[in-house]
């Protein structure tokens, strides 16, 4: 295996051959940072802003990067955002993480949305980012820190926006893709895009993919090794259809992952099946009133269900089942042409329909979770005052939990615009999230997990510089925060009181954490060369004060988290022809057991662009891990022996074709 000074060298060869090589005219992959920044973004306001322009820091992964860095999946695009990475569990995989809060199971402190509308689950929290085929997104829009005031209690640490591919123009077309790879891997699939006049579209696709890993030797926490092969696999169908103010959305996904066991043991289902599925319909109405009030009205029906292997014969399972009912109303009204305002409501009705266990089909158990609810109300107000080249927010929203009451989450922004594509934001905000149904009733039938009752809501307040700017064909957007946590919602070992009397010790119960402190760096740096090349650097530092003073459990398992990563991605065109270069860093990792060495991967992309007949066609080739690197992540959850769980292992290539009919 490379050291790090060869893997370097090799991408520097790499790139210098990139450079030198003779370019014809016509360029079908460039990225254009004029589109870029012309981009209207909506995870950051009601209203779609220009990137420059808006009052949070936000990332923006556009349909041309996708393209030319030939992502194969919402979760390797997520990978590139400075601040964000991908981990995993030993329960669940490709969870997006925010600035460094580590979720625990589940990936439910940043808010998953497609087209706007939130989804996650009932029970557990978590959202789904393989719920979306990469051919089907037209942008990924990230937005870091707080976003209570916005979205609600889901969006603790950060939110993602998944926003789908519509047609441009009056008329129909669609798009045919089939490949595969090494390992079994394969993927098939398709869109249709339909306008039939500026108040009729329809778009439509439906994909199925499978993503294998290697098989790789795991060891257990008992010690025990076996061979487990890592995969994912996921069917999609997702309908937009636009009539005039209305907007229907519908998104079913089924997606099989390989995972480590309900416990990082063999006897325990590791290497079996771990399937999740949900359908998500939403109906909105959006209306202008006059040239200077609108209002949104959402609503939307939520459902997820999971079945997990609970031994090794796969003879016991457990079904999860939750459902959420969502309605909402925003309004934007100009009360000048200096000052406007945003406000609405929500309301979210959770309901765990199951957390069962099953021995060959026959309920053994229902863990304590079966028809628990909880509904959540809110209002928010935010009000924008513009003046010269500055903007001045202020907002707030009230949310009343049927379980926990008030909660009053804030925020604010100044944003003094330097130049047409140059600013400064200076941003205070407020998060919190309510524990949910899972943390606070969840027991196991050995009675060696429980939920706790007694928690209190997640909460964070920071306060974020951002400097933004545009010289010649650089862009780039620097960000210093600090961030405060409180109650991080985590799993620890401690005694239960049942209200039966008894008392069980050293068993495994949520409880929230003690107050910490983070500071932060991001630096996002995207490049337009000569001769048909770009490129861009993304970097994040992330750095816990208090991990001195305090252990895991204190810091809501902060001190996992790597202080250092980067990502740096290179890209050029030769005619019909486009290579890409990716190169992803994460630094060393302290774990439970033994710290998680540094890891640097590889991955290259190349696509030739032609016609076949009058049809354009795309062939792509995708070859991810060149190092064949093994990387991990620390096993926070437990830290009963098991040190850590592979993020990724082996070379893997994979073949793409694709017909525009």
């Amino acid at each position: 295996m490379l050291n790090v000074k060869d893997k370097l060298m090799f991408v520097l060869a790499l790139s210098i051959f990139f450079a030198g090589v003779a370019f014809a005219e016509e360029d079908y992959f460039s990225m254009s940072l004029d589109d870029l920044l012309k981009t209207q973004v909506t995870v950051a306001s009601t209203r779609s802003t220009r990137m420059i322009d808006t009052v949070s820091i936000v990332a923006v992964i556009d349909r041309k990067m996708i393209n030319d860095y030939g992502f194969l999946s919402v979760s390797e695009a997520l990978q590139t955002v400075s601040g964000f990475e991908v981990y995993r569990t030993y329960l669940k995989r490709n969870m997006p993480t925010g600035r460094g809060v580590l979720q625990d199971h589940y990936a439910n402190k940043v808010l998953v949305m497609i087209n706007g509308v939130p989804s996650w689950n009932a029970v557990t929290g978590e959202g789904n980012i393989d719920r979306i085929d990469i051919r089907s997104v037209e942008r990924i829009e990230v937005l870091k820190g707080p976003a209570s005031v916005l979205y609600g209690s889901q969006a603790y640490s950060g939110a993602i926006n998944i926003v789908l591919r519509k047609p441009e123009v009056t008329g129909q077309r669609g798009t045919v893709h089939v490949g595969g790879g090494n390992n079994g891997a394969y993927a098939a699939g398709g869109h249709w895009l339909l306008k039939s006049d500026e108040n009729i579209s329809l778009a439509v696709a439906l994909n199925l993919r499978e993503e294998h890993g290697d098989s790789f030797n795991f060891t257990d926490e008992l010690g025990i090794t076996d061979s487990v092969r890592d995969y994912v696999s996921s069917k999609d169908v997702t309908i937009d259809f636009v009539f005039g103010e209305h907007n229907l959305l519908l998104n079913a996904f089924a997606v099989d992952e390989s995972y480590l066991g309900v416990v990082p043991r063999h006897i325990s289902g590791a290497g079996n099946n771990h399937d999740v599925d949900g359908v998500l319909v939403s109906y909105t109405w959006m209306h202008d009133w006059c040239a200077t009030a609108m209002s949104d009205f959402q609503l939307s029906y939520d459902a997820h269900e999971r079945n997990l292997s609970r031994a090794a014969d796969d003879t016991v399972r457990a079904n999860i089942l939750g459902r959420r009912y969502v309605a909402s109303l925003k309004n934007n009204l100009d009360l000048s042409k200096d000052i406007s305002l945003e406000f609405g409501a929500d309301y979210d009705y959770r309901k765990s329909e199951e957390y069962s266990n099953y021995e060959s089909g026959v309920l053994i158990a229902d863990n304590n979770l079966k028809d628990k609810h909880m509904y959540e109300y809110s209002g928010f107000l935010q009000g924008a005052y513009d003046i010269d080249d500055w903007t001045f927010l202020v907002g707030t929203r009230h949310t009343e939990n049927e379980l926990f009451g008030e909660n009053t989450s804030s925020r604010a922004t100044v944003l003094r615009r330097l130049s047409e594509d140059s600013s400064v934001k200076l941003i205070f905000g407020q998060s919190f999230r309510a524990p949910n149904l899972f943390e606070l009733y969840f027991m196991t039938p050995g009675k060696t997990v429980f939920g706790a009752d007694n928690l209190s809501p997640e909460k964070s307040t920071s306060g974020e510089l951002s400097y933004q700017t545009v010289v010649g064909d650089c862009y780039i957007q620097a960000v210093a925060y600090r961030s405060e946590y409180d109650d991080v919602i985590f799993r620890t070992i401690g005694s239960v009181t049942l209200d039966s009397g008894v008392v069980y010790d050293d068993v495994n119960v949520y409880a929230n954490g003690s107050k910490f402190h983070v500071n932060g760096t991001e630096l996002e740096i995207k490049y337009i060369l000569p001769r048909n090349m770009n490129l861009f650097l993304n970097v994040d530092h992330v750095y816990d004060e208090d991990r001195s003073s305090g252990g895991a459990g204190n810091h809501a398992e902060f001190i996992h988290i790597p202080d250092f990563t980067s990502t740096f991605g290179l890209q050029k065109s030769l005619g019909k022809f486009s290579a890409s270069v990716l190169l992803h860093y994460i630094d060393g990792i302290k774990g439970h057991v033994a710290d998680v060495d540094s890891s640097t991967t590889l991955d290259l992309s190349f696509a030739y662009s032609a016609k076949t007949g009058a049809m354009p066609t795309r062939h792509s080739l995708a070859v991810r891990n060149l190092f064949d690197e093994d990387i991990a992540f620390p096993e926070y959850v437990r830290g009963k022996g098991l040190y850590e769980v592979p993020l990724e292992s082996g070379v893997s290539l994979f073949y793409t074709f694709e017909i525009e009919l």
